[in-house]
């Protein structure tokens, strides 16, 4: 073999017999091979390798020249074709202990990661080189329900594939078939429902803004009202929303009833000015926070004291309540939509296209509302209305509101005996530190903060709901192989 220049081979035949013939000459033979090996076989052999369509024979020729130098290309070429093997979990114990560099070896990597039914890491290797290889759509749409049960197992995962159905250079390509587009549309959807209440149970909450419409409907009020609120907190820009959406909610009847119905005992319904007082502490505290910081501008002073001053004023006034079915989404409301947020604050109204409805039912009232200053209460739910805001500065000085229904993993409804067996188990796992659990056990088992808690984090995402597109058929897809 070495006469015919095969080295390879010879070295191969040399080495096996160099244990049972000990003699000088064979041991000088194979030292010989393994030179020329070394010097003028190493990149032929490799190339060869190249060119060899059997997986295993690759993997054995790739094994000889590793033997003989140490190249990072080389083995994960090596460790490609193990997954051409089917041997995925040795595959991903290599990929794993030296991480793939080229766009082969992450798709291999990915590739056996999915054969194994870790579809989200899988999909996590392909993610950066999808919008060049469009022939990978077709595999990512088949393993999308099983991707979709895995991620609802886990509780969290669900940007990636969000992110990806949303990349407009990968699903939104002309040259993708209209059932595929389609589909990734529904996927896209379901995804993004489960994102969203992904990051509201983290307190991720600037990456919320991004997942709603840009355009706020009426049923993201709830929503709003409690996003905005938590945003303001460490972000200034975000306080004249929280403002204009928070005011609102706190003084919606249907949003608050459920507060009511988990008192003790039974309480005249006036008892809903003081509570409706109590939920507004959490906001007048992050605005003298921001105040006492120097980041309080007049202009955000008196968009507080006006919009404050006006919702208080028009809550004065009795509206009968308007029963209606729930209107189809993307249709036009019924006249008496305003209702539903009624009373709200003025630029809440001028926000929905409510200010004239509002304004012509303050002059349908006319005297008999007994409200007063009632130029400047009709001007405040009028366009030019916000020119009348006043100049003036929140007083007050409190610590703001952590969300303890996520400290401690309790639900709304859970018992005290049960919130200190979760106060223990945290301590125990070393999740959070004493200081932080004794102020959220303070916040749950006094009665008002606890209301204020329960309004501000618990959201009811039903509204948002959306189902996977399709239900996995089989234990795990079968993706064909490809040479990219």
């Amino acid at each position: 073999m070495e006469k015919k220049g095969d080295l390879a081979s010879a070295l191969d035949g040399f080495t096996r017999a160099t244990p049972i013939q000990t003699k000088p000459w064979l041991e000088d033979l194979a030292a010989r091979s393994d030179q020329g090996l070394d010097a003028s076989q190493l990149a032929l052999t490799k190339e060869k390798a190249t060119r060899e369509e059997d997986p295993k024979k690759r993997f054995d020729t790739y094994e000889l020249v590793l033997a003989h130098e140490s190249d990072p290309a080389l083995r994960e070429k090596r460790t490609g074709c193990l997954v051409e093997m089917g041997r995925y979990e040795r595959a991903i114990a290599l990929y794993t202990n030296e991480a793939p560099q080229s766009v082969r070896g992450r798709y291999d990597f990915g590739y056996a990661l999915i054969a194994r039914g870790r579809y989200l890491q899988g999909l996590t290797q392909w993610e950066p080189f999808l919008s060049d290889y469009p022939a990978l759509i077709p595999q990512i749409i088949a393993f999308l329900p099983y991707l979709a049960r895995e991620t609802a197992s886990l509780g969290n995962g669900y940007g990636l594939p969000y992110r990806i159905l949303s990349d407009p250079k990968i699903f939104h390509n002309k040259d993708i078939y209209p059932e595929i587009t389609e589909l990734s549309a529904g996927y896209r959807r379901y995804f993004r429902y489960c994102h969203m209440k992904e990051c509201w149970y983290a307190g991720d909450y600037a990456r919320i803004p991004a997942l709603l419409s840009p355009t706020p409907r009426l049923r993201d009020v709830p929503l709003l009202a409690r996003l905005y609120l938590n945003l303001a907190e460490t972000n200034v820009d975000y306080v004249a929303l929280a403002i204009t959406y928070w005011l609102t909610a706190t003084h919606n009847r249907k949003l608050t009833d459920a507060l009511y119905t988990e008192r003790a005992g039974s309480e005249p319904t006036t008892s809903r000015v003081p509570l409706s007082d109590s939920l507004l502490v959490p906001l007048a505290e992050q605005i003298a926070a921001h105040a006492r910081a120097g980041r309080l501008t007049p202009a955000l002073k008196a968009h507080w004291e006006t919009e404050r001053r006006q919702i208080e004023r028009l809550a004065t006034l009795i509206i009968e309540p308007v029963t209606r079915p729930q209107p189809i989404e993307g249709e036009q409301s019924v006249d008496d939509d305003y209702l539903e947020y009624f009373p709200c604050t003025p630029a809440f109204a001028r926000e929905f296209g409510f200010s004239h409805k509002i304004a012509r039912l303050l002059r349908g009232k006319g005297p008999e509302s007994n409200l007063g200053d009632e130029d400047w209460l009709h001007a405040g739910y009028s366009p030019p209305g916000q020119s009348l805001e006043k100049k003036k500065s929140p007083d007050g000085s409190t610590e703001p509101l952590m969300n303890p229904f996520s400290i401690l993993n309790v639900d709304k409804a859970a018992t005290k005996k049960e919130i200190l067996v979760r106060v223990t188990q945290a301590l125990r796992d070393g999740r959070h530190d004493a200081k932080t659990i004794a102020a959220a056990q303070k916040m749950l088992f006094n009665p008002a903060t606890r209301r204020q808690a329960e309004f501000r984090y618990c959201v009811d995402f039903g509204p948002y709901a959306v189902e996977p597109p399709e239900i996995p058929t089989e234990d795990c897809p079968k993706l064909p192989y490809l040479s990219l």
